[in-house]
């Protein structure tokens, strides 16, 4: 008997550990656009009265497996070939990428923001770390040089799960891309919830092959084969990492690891002292701006 009740804790504690971790990795609540405007405004780093001059073209495209995306194009100037793609991150939405949308304009960008799958008004049931969306990411790019040619000059910007999207794909399109901005994303998938673990307490060993099994049957991906360090490593794709040190989300030594490891003579770091998650940019605007304007200027000369 006491065997059992053994046995049976040992299983409820696996359930519960295993099914709280998929919930905050999967499910966890999406934003909406007054959720996402209301944070903007709070935040103070973008006047949301702007939206309403904001002229868009609604775009969308087909994923692989048959999901509609949503996408969202600002044809600044029409004769302009040079563009940015902005893919914002977990429980996101295109709006969250407002803020950066002026960075980019005054640099004579036109600029696509992207409601990633599972997220905004895009389908798709579940995320998956960068393993799908690198793949939706190519035929947004497709798409773009089908519509203003192939003589374009594309850039790619990304936070959190969308900076380690722009740097999977870059790792594996180098040839179709200019330059990557990536914002906090993380170096490995496997790490980051080893990270996460560590930071809850919980031993990871455990529970990981469990929770990674969950994540092969239900969303049909791996978080061993999450990892931008190894897909940008041996790209020479220009890329500019930025990362605050006071985040706990995604730890700042994943962006540093990925500098560090990453071959080319124009990538460059920006580390943003006092930052947290995906608060780069309310921290200090103006060096935010000044370090990607010199980024660009410095790739496309």
């Amino acid at each position: 008997m006491i065997a059992l009740v053994l046995v049976l804790s040992i299983i409820l504690i696996y359930w519960y550990v295993v099914r709280f971790a998929f919930n905050q990795c999967i499910n966890s609540h999406k934003k909406n656009k007054e959720e996402s405007m209301n944070l903007l405004t709070k935040r103070g780093i973008y006047d949301i009265r702007e939206y309403d001059f904001l002229e868009f073209e609604n775009l969308e495209i087909e994923s692989d497996d048959g999901c509609k995306l949503k996408g969202y194009y600002l044809d600044f100037f029409p004769e302009s070939k040079k563009f940015i793609i902005i893919s914002h991150g977990y429980t996101g939405n295109h709006y969250m990428s407002l803020q950066f949308l002026n960075i980019f304009k005054a640099e004579g960008f036109n600029v696509l923001l992207i409601d990633v799958r599972a997220h905004g008004d895009s389908g798709g049931a579940y995320p998956t770390y960068g393993i799908l969306e690198q793949k939706d990411l190519d035929k947004w790019v497709d798409l773009m040089k089908v519509k203003v040619g192939d003589d374009i000059t594309i850039g790619l910007h990304g936070q959190s799960m969308g900076a380690a999207t722009v740097l999977m794909y870059g790792g594996k399109h180098h040839d179709k891309i200019n330059f990557i901005i990536a914002d906090c994303g993380y170096s490995n998938g496997k790490e980051l919830l080893k990270y996460k673990f560590k930071m809850s307490k919980v031993p990871f060993a455990p529970f990981y092959p469990i929770l990674n099994l969950v994540f092969k049957i239900k969303c049909k991906f791996s978080m061993n084969d999450v990892s931008p360090i190894d897909d940008i490593k041996n790209s020479e794709i220009p890329t500019l990492f930025i990362h605050g040190t006071k985040d706990i989300t995604v730890p700042v030594w994943m962006s540093k690891e990925m500098y560090n490891a990453k071959k080319g003579n124009k990538n460059e770091i920006y580390i943003v002292e006092g930052a947290n998650h995906v608060c780069s940019y309310d921290v200090n605007e103006e060096e935010y701006k000044k370090t990607v304007k010199n980024f660009i200027k410095n790739v496309l000369g």
